[in-house]
């Protein structure tokens, strides 16, 4: 809420509406994760209960990937129909356009980072989690500070990106130096190009008057592109 209060503060409050239901539909991408976790974290107390640090690899990728793939699908569908969003919502929100980009952007971040909270905040050293959410927090004020007076409420949201992109290289680092947990390979790279080709198809089909017809052709589209490609390439089980 550290961004809302900020957008407040420097650009009153008819802008931090506008920015609180553009924020919303940039939390869409973490439901996936919403439930996912619930599962891991018990999952992952248990194996360091065991010390079973090949469990614990295993699950960190496999969190890597699934969400990286289940959020990158939310993300495609959400973004290619960002213009039928603001006819559900109304033109007066269309300001928030970027604040849903760089929202959602932070929480694919987030995806693509997997169970890295669960596996510190587990840890012997689970402390240290303390320690990287308050550089998170100090994060999130001094680029508000910087961004909001020169790019508005796209600069609140854009602040929360960058914090989110370091501070989810940051547990990354930490699991890679303390315990040499390493989730990523080829197959991340791939569901991006994927996630990019496919947006970019989606692009060229042509809007609909109806905007419930074009979110239905759009998104269906999108699915039987998306989800194919994905599973025969193998990229996640």
């Amino acid at each position: 809420n550290i961004d809302l209060v900020m957008v407040d503060h420097y650009l009153g409050l008819s802008q931090a509406g506008v920015y609180t239901i553009s924020f919303f539909f940039g939390t869409l991408i973490l439901i996936p994760a919403r439930t996912m976790s619930k599962i891991t974290s018990v999952v992952i107390a248990d194996a360091w209960k065991k010390n079973d640090k090949k469990q614990i690899v295993d699950i960190y990728q496999k969190t890597t990937l699934s969400l990286s793939v289940a959020g990158s699908l939310i993300f495609i569908g959400l973004w290619a129909n960002i213009d039928n969003v603001f006819k559900i919502i109304g033109s007066n929100y269309e300001s928030g356009k970027y604040v849903i980009l760089f929202i959602s952007l932070a929480n694919l971040v987030e995806m693509f980072v997997g169970s890295s909270s669960h596996i510190i905040v587990n840890s012997p050293k689970y402390k240290w989690l303390s320690y990287l959410l308050f550089i998170y927090t100090f994060l999130i004020v001094v680029t508000n500070i910087l961004f909001i007076p020169v790019y508005g409420i796209a600069g609140a949201a854009l602040a929360s990106f960058i914090s989110r992109i370091i501070y989810g290289f940051l547990r990354f680092a930490f699991l890679k130096y303390h315990y040499h947990f390493q989730p990523y390979n080829f197959k991340h790279l791939l569901i991006i190009l994927v996630g990019i080709v496919v947006w970019y198809i989606s692009s060229l089909i042509p809007p609909f008057k109806l905007f419930i017809i074009d979110i239905l052709v759009r998104s269906t589209a999108i699915t039987m592109l998306f989800i194919p490609v994905v599973y025969f390439l193998k990229i996640s089980e």
